[in-house]
């Protein structure tokens, strides 16, 4: 997995060497975008989509307008079918506009789908061969084309959004303070010793870089990019109680992340500052039981090893051979949601090879 990620990041620096030296200012926010997709394509579908290449913005998922468009769908579950058959002849751009970005959603699907189902046999591994070759335990029967694209439409909905979205978060967030900055770089530089080198491999960095994942933990916490509410339900008999109020069984509940991440209870009167000190400490170990960025139990996000393999990764290489800073006034971070967070507007950026 990680000499495909490598050869999607070695595109990304030469990205980076191109602006550091025109001196350009580009944004930053669409680059990792392009970094994100071409691997999960690489890594889910062994389909190569070169947005990094052709830095096309159409190519990028509508993710935002798709998951909007499901939300309220899903408010009115009863009215769906008849809501899909007027919904084509809606004479209103802005219903227009949302359906024509999902159906672009489902033809890249399709077209990432057939493209690997063309070549079923190859030697490597990725997500969809698991699909293609699962069984039924009792019957025998595969998954049908149809069912295998619609695991592929999750996995582009769920993979590409949130990872670039953290990431993006993450830069600002330590772009925009400088002495977390010199921390994070001082930090690389003692363990990444090849400035020259086009890959930092994974192994053991994360246990070599703990400010880091200080910074990455932070960002989770003030900025959760996943922001719906997954629902589960009560089943002990006697249900369960919490501070005083039981909770019978059969009852639906469920949190917000950012909620939990913002409790003053929990964090301190200062959890709404960017402040990754606060998991530097025995105290910040027990902290982390309180974060839940991918889920939690057995219904945990499946991509959590490669979100957290690219966003170390990138963050490394980027850190210990260029030099970043943000263009423009420092204004605080804010978020635009419909159920998976971004940050609003660009990041725009100026780059100088170290």
């Amino acid at each position: 997995m990680e000499l495909h990620i490598d050869s999607h990041m070695l595109e990304f620096r030469k990205n980076l060497d191109e602006y550091s030296r025109t001196h350009e200012t580009f944004d930053l926010k669409e680059l990792i975008a392009f970094f994100v997709l071409d691997v999960l394509g690489d890594l889910a579908f062994r389909y190569q989509f070169d947005s990094q290449i052709e830095k096309n913005t159409l190519k990028l998922p509508p993710i935002n307008d798709h998951i909007f468009l499901a939300c309220l769908m899903g408010m009115i579950p009863n009215f769906m079918p008849f809501i899909k058959a007027i919904s084509p002849w809606t004479p209103i751009p802005w219903v227009q506009g949302l359906l024509a970005a999902r159906q672009n959603l489902k033809n890249l699907t399709i077209e990432c789908v057939r493209s690997r189902m063309a070549n079923p046999g190859a030697a490597r591994k990725d997500l969809i061969t698991s699909l293609i070759n699962a069984q039924d335990p009792e019957t025998g029967s595969k998954l049908t084309e149809l069912d295998i694209q619609t695991e592929a439409f999750a996995f582009i909905v769920a993979g590409s959004h949130t990872t670039s979205g953290t990431l993006t978060l993450l830069f600002s967030h330590i772009l925009q303070n400088p002495v977390v900055h010199a921390k994070v770089v001082e930090e690389i530089d003692s363990v990444v010793e090849n400035v020259g080198s086009a890959i930092v491999p994974i192994k053991d960095l994360e246990a070599k870089l703990p400010f880091v994942m200080a910074c990455v933990d932070e960002n989770f916490r003030m900025n959760a990019v996943f922001t719906m509410p997954l629902e589960r339900e009560v089943t002990a008999k006697e249900g369960f109680e919490i501070e005083g109020h039981v909770i019978p069984k059969g009852t639906v509940v469920f949190s917000l992340n950012h909620v939990v991440h913002h409790n003053p209870a929990i964090w301190g009167k200062d959890h709404d500052v960017f402040n990754p000190s606060r998991f530097c400490d025995l105290e910040g170990e027990k902290l982390r039981r309180f974060l839940s960025p991918f889920s939690m139990g057995h219904r945990m996000c499946i991509g959590r090893n490669m979100a957290m393999t690219n966003m170390l990764k990138l963050v490394a290489i980027t850190f210990r051979c260029y030099d970043l800073e943000m263009v423009g006034p420092v204004q605080e971070i804010s978020t635009i949601s419909v159920g998976i967070s971004e940050k609003e507007g660009p990041l725009l950026c100026r780059v100088h090879r170290r």
